[in-house]
């Protein structure tokens, strides 16, 4: 009652009061009831924008499970029409195909932009013939069966996963004279997870961009060998066609595009029977690749360093006959390298493993066939047909005495037009070719 003071002794006074007093408390009644219904209407305009906010969200999650519902129905519906929509061939008129020679790497043998396997038992020497090949393509040096040829200079790409590269791979390298500039070895695969950290895990044939990268990294690669191929299949089944078929389809396609030569080497399984069939897993690996090769002992001489080097199969071009090894010390220092005899062995892959596998060939009256021919032929040329009756006549078959000109390269040769055949010994000055220091 500060700011208003009341004279009760003044009738009029009193009223003038009452009445200020009264309007006052309204005005202050109205206030606090606007500011109540204010508060509450804000409270209640919030609630409704949540709960038709909650709606929306609630809509907007039914509308995408509608969609995603929607959508692997769409998904499924199409695959069924795909299904049920007869399948087209691709057809390429042989009129549009340019035809080509095929590019070889080794003339006859090994072909660029195709796949290539080499298979043998253990120990044989595969790895020693795979780092001769590869100093060959680096440096340039001459195939051993066409020494007179000029070889191009390419690179090389070595992925072994059993070697050391240090105390083995480089050494057997430099013994075959390799330009080891010109070769990259694949170690494995980094990896790098969400955080940036870095991480390592062998390579596979999967990993064919890493393969790819290898490649390239290297000027005018020619050759790549997987050494052992078995270890680098991955989770791949080995023994199953279709998954070989799967992981050697882009390896083909990457050899081409790049056209180098892939040359993987496998294991032989413990079988008897076709050479096509000795190969460890699938027969897909054969049928895969264009080229096979086998390794396999001497039978001549099964203990000792000569090594038969033979074709289990050649799509592209005629068996031009197999050729002989040994693994020795003929490398600069004396280190082991591989020494070549340049002239063909007229053995095939089939008669080798089968006589390997079986051990059964009575080999002391093939020793006395070789024994013959050497000492029925060492004066010079004598016609086929007294060869055979001389052989027959001693008692050795014809099926032996075929086997024995074989094991020696026998040279069979026309007497003029009219003339029969005749044998005669290989060529003196066809010796070893021994490998080229540096």
């Amino acid at each position: 009652m500060s700011e208003l003071q009341i004279d009760f002794d003044r009738p009029t006074a009193r009223r003038g009061s009452v009445i200020a007093l009264t309007a006052r408390y309204s005005d202050q009644q109205l206030n606090d009831r606007f500011d109540i219904a204010r508060a509450d209407l804000r409270e209640r305009f919030v609630e409704r924008i949540c709960q038709r906010w909650k709606a929306l969200r609630a809509q907007r999650a039914a509308i995408v499970e509608h969609l995603e519902a929607l959508a692997a129905r769409t998904i499924s519906d199409l695959a069924e029409v795909a299904q049920a929509l007869p399948a087209a061939p691709l057809l390429v008129p042989m009129h549009t195909v340019e035809p080509r020679p095929v590019d070889w790497l080794w003339p006859g043998r090994l072909a660029l932009g195709k796949l290539a396997l080499l298979v043998g038992d253990p120990g044989l020497g595969k790895s020693f013939l795979t780092c001769d090949l590869a100093a060959r393509v680096s440096a340039g040096r001459p195939w051993p069966d066409i020494p007179w040829e000029a070889n191009a200079v390419g690179g090389v790409v070595i992925a072994n996963a059993e070697d050391d590269l240090a105390d083995t791979v480089r050494p057997r390298l430099d013994a075959a004279g390799a330009d080891v500039s010109r070769i990259v070895a694949v170690r494995g695969v980094q990896t790098t997870d969400d955080e940036g950290r870095h991480d390592e895990r062998p390579l596979t044939l999967h990993d064919r961009a890493c393969i790819e990268a290898a490649i390239v990294s290297v000027p005018d690669c020619r050759l790549v060998i997987i050494d052992p191929l078995g270890a680098f299949c991955g989770a791949t089944d080995s023994h199953k066609n279709a998954d070989v078929r799967a992981m050697l389809a882009p390896l083909a396609e990457l050899a081409a595009r790049h056209n180098v030569a892939v040359l993987a080497v496998g294991h032989l399984n413990k079988g008897s029977g076709q050479a096509v069939y000795r190969t460890s897993g699938s027969l897909a690996f054969v049928a895969a690749v264009r080229t096979a090769w086998a390794v396999t002992r001497d039978r001549e001489d099964p203990t000792g360093p000569r090594r038969l080097l033979l074709a289990v199969k050649s799509n592209l071009s005629v068996d031009q006959g197999g050729l002989a090894f040994s693994v020795g010390p003929y490398g600069p220092q004396d280190e082991p390298a591989v020494a070549w005899e340049p002239h063909p062995v007229r053995v095939s892959a089939d008669e080798a493993l089968a006589a390997e596998a079986s051990g059964a060939e009575d080999r002391t009256e093939r020793d006395e066939a070789v024994e013959f021919l050497r000492d029925r032929l060492a004066d010079g040329p004598v016609p086929a047909g007294e060869v055979t009756r001389d052989a027959r006549s001693l008692g050795i078959s014809d099926r032996t005495l075929k086997r024995a000109r074989r094991s020696l390269g026998i040279v069979a040769q026309k007497d003029g037009l009219r003339g029969g055949w005749l044998l005669s010994l290989p060529a003196a000055d066809e010796g070893v070719v021994w490998p080229e220091a540096g």
